[in-house]
């Protein structure tokens, strides 16, 4: 009995270190247009390199969408991304974010440069012809920082639990 127990806990152990990278932190923030909600950026923090003594930069996005095109499902032949952010103030959100994407059939190509302190931050998206189709001043809105969860520790804790009332029984 006490043999089984131990098993299914070391079991249950070893899926728990088994999913732990896909835990992240995450930092998701709105894109505005005239205070409007036109987009959003999803990064993922494990990915980060540090830059300089303040900032930390990312060159993916986990998730992105602009005007419900969601970025993630094409197909990208042009790629260029990054996103600063302060390692120290995450709740602070994206400070910089650029991007040049192209589809991998050159049918639109997004473009922008937002920087968090400036008012003259652009969007551009073009066609496969060059033609403007969309180009606004723009900034970042609200943040949301999903952190990594402990659910190492909540899932130790709930396996003694289960073993401590197995024992009682």
């Amino acid at each position: 009995m006490l043999n089984k127990l131990i098993l299914r806990a070391v079991l249950s152990v070893s899926l728990a270190l088994g999913s732990i990278g896909a835990n992240a932190t995450l930092i998701s923030q709105d894109i505005l247009d005239n205070g409007a909600v036109i987009g959003n950026v999803t990064i993922n923090l494990d990915d980060a390199q540090v830059w300089d003594t303040d900032l930390s930069v990312v060159s993916s996005f986990t998730e992105f969408n602009i005007f419900g095109y969601d970025l993630t499902t094409y197909s990208m032949s042009n790629t260029y991304f990054d996103a600063t952010f302060f390692h120290d103030d995450l709740s602070a959100g994206i400070f910089t974010l650029n991007f040049d994407l192209t589809e991998e059939f050159d049918f639109f190509a997004w473009t922008g440069d937002i920087f968090s302190d400036f008012n003259d931050n652009v969007l551009t998206i073009s066609d496969d012809q060059g033609v403007f189709i969309f180009s606004d001043q723009i900034s970042m809105g609200d943040v949301s920082v999903v952190p990594t969860p402990a659910t190492l520790v909540l899932f130790l804790t709930a396996v003694a639990g289960l073993a401590s009332r197995r024992k009682n029984s």
